[in-house]
């Protein structure tokens, strides 16, 4: 049997709140506009080797896509791009964790802005756990680029159709990869219709009619809770090799066949 080693302890630094709450990031009022950066860590404690991102909240349904940044006020720097966040009203919101795998140097400031559906401002809780030490990937992966999104913004929806347990049709999530993938995070959301339901999804690579899967049948689920988002909305790293140029779609299964309440928001989180 192989003989694993066991990592080292990991070093977190405590997340920074406002008040007794997370921290508002805030759209702009235009739809399809990111708004102002707002700081999440005033200065990182340690070099630190990634971040754990959460996003919790919001007040009204909306699709969400965030930058994470690094630098001062007036000179930041994205190093993660249109995070999706799906919310449908402020009945049971979910908590999405992702994982921004780059190294950051000890007294880094880090903040986020956001655009949001809608054409009026509209915000989202966050807040942010910088990480040393743990489970390292042996190369540092520095670039997080988002796939199946839309400035509008949007996430990329897929029908299972009219056939309960059966697979739909492929919906691609992008053409062309920009660059080469070496892990990423499956996120799974929608609008909720009140209605209970189990989803299998497949994501798969090549070109329309010949694709491929890469995995299979990662289920979420939903109860009869209006605006109740599907569960797990992020997977875990899975940690997958894609080469750049390559064509990523998706495709699912659900245990209903109701119109609106079938369908499933996806996009995927690529790590480089």
């Amino acid at each position: 049997m192989p003989n694993y080693p066991i990592p080292n302890s990991a070093r977190l630094q405590a997340p920074e709140f406002s008040g007794s709450t997370v921290i508002t990031v805030a759209s702009a009022a235009a739809a399809g506009t990111k708004g102002a950066w707002v700081q999440l860590i005033a200065s990182t404690s340690f070099d630190c080797d990634y971040l754990m991102v959460f996003v919790g909240w919001g007040s009204s349904t909306r699709v969400s896509l965030i930058d994470i940044g690094i630098g001062g006020a007036g000179s930041e720097v994205a190093i993660a791009s249109d995070l999706p966040y799906e919310q449908s009203g402020s009945v049971a919101p979910s908590v999405y964790c992702f994982i921004v795998p780059t190294p950051i140097k000890s007294g880094t400031r880090i903040s986020a802005r956001a655009n949001i559906s809608g054409s009026v401002t509209k915000q989202v809780g966050m807040w942010v756990i910088p990480v040393a030490g743990g489970y390292v990937h042996p190369n540092d992966m520095g670039k997080l680029t988002t796939y199946g999104v839309a400035s509008t913004p949007t996430m990329t929806s897929l029908d299972p159709g009219a056939t309960i347990n059966t697979k739909g049709a492929y919906s691609q999530l992008v053409a062309s990869t920009s660059t080469d993938i070496r892990a990423l995070q499956l996120v799974c959301a929608k609008s909720g219709t009140g209605a209970a339901s189990d989803w299998r999804v497949d994501v798969a690579i090549g070109a329309g009619g010949s694709e491929q899967i890469i995995i299979p049948d990662y289920y979420c689920t939903t109860n009869a809770t209006a605006g109740q988002i599907p569960v797990p909305p992020v997977s875990p790293v899975i940690p997958v090799s894609i080469p750049v140029g390559t064509r990523i779609a998706a495709r699912c299964s659900n245990s209903i066949n109701t119109a609106g309440s079938r369908l499933l928001d996806v996009a995927i989180v690529g790590m480089e």
